[in-house]
């Protein structure tokens, strides 16, 4: 709000100054013409006045306006874009929880939404252990087996320790998981996503992605401006490349 007073005030000051310059000029034109014919009353006088300072404060608004609409936009878009950008990062938790499950991405809001509601997450305890092993070695002139030198041998053990509900481990505190499918600050418009597989170097690879467009997270924008395209979006995950990154990022 700050910046838009200093704006206005830079505006005004100078108008300001001419205004009271004019109406100085004024004044003494209608004592000049007083003294000339002191019987006639000169009120167009006071009227060309009076509408020279509508003229001025109208114009001082139109000017203000223009540059403050701009300054209230990128605020505006800054805003919009941050809270866009926390979704598509909670709904990629979402989906990377789902596949460590299911072994694939979600294609449906409905699906992933209900997973995140009920699924448990497996957790599973990962050991570092050794253990003596004896190799067996073949005697082809007896046709019998001996034990050779015993040696130690690294291995991974993993314990399950139990299971952890997906909804309070990503999301605890939230009540309505429909966030996860909808636009902030939109007329009720969801995010679109799908999921798939694609082939990269010979190998499938599931793969997903969701987004918003400006269309949709700036829905009072009727045209594309100085600093938005409507049809661009904001974007995580991809159906042509194996990422999860944000378009952004």
């Amino acid at each position: 709000m700050e910046i838009y007073i200093i704006v206005l005030f830079l505006i005004t000051l100078p108008i300001s100054f001419y205004l009271g310059f004019e109406y100085r000029r004024y004044e003494i034109l209608e004592r000049a013409l007083e003294d000339m014919a002191p019987n006639v009353e000169f009120k167009w006088l006071k009227q060309v006045q009076l509408g020279l300072w509508i003229v001025i404060f109208g114009l001082s608004w139109w000017l203000a306006a223009i540059i403050i609409t701009p300054i209230k936009f990128e605020k505006d878009k800054k805003h919009r874009y941050e809270l866009v950008k926390q979704n598509l990062i909670d709904i990629r938790k979402a989906q990377v929880a789902f596949k460590d499950v299911h072994g694939r991405f979600s294609n449906t809001f409905n699906e992933l939404i209900k997973f995140v509601k009920t699924g448990e997450f497996t957790i599973v305890q990962r050991r570092d252990s050794s253990f003596k092993y004896i190799p067996k070695h073949y005697d082809p002139v007896t046709g019998t087996y001996y034990d050779g030198n015993p040696t130690l041998k690294d291995s991974l053990l993993f314990d399950t320790l139990g299971t952890a509900s997906v909804r309070d481990s990503l999301f605890p505190g939230i009540i309505d998981l429909r966030f996860l499918e909808k636009v902030p600050l939109s007329d009720n418009e969801k995010f679109q996503m799908s999921a798939g597989k694609i082939k990269k170097s010979g190998l499938e690879i599931h793969v997903f992605e969701a987004f918003a467009t400006n269309k949709q997270i700036f829905p009072y924008l009727k045209s594309d401006n100085h600093s938005v395209k409507r049809s661009e979006r904001l974007q995580v995950g991809s159906m042509q490349e194996a990422t999860l990154n944000g378009n952004w990022q």
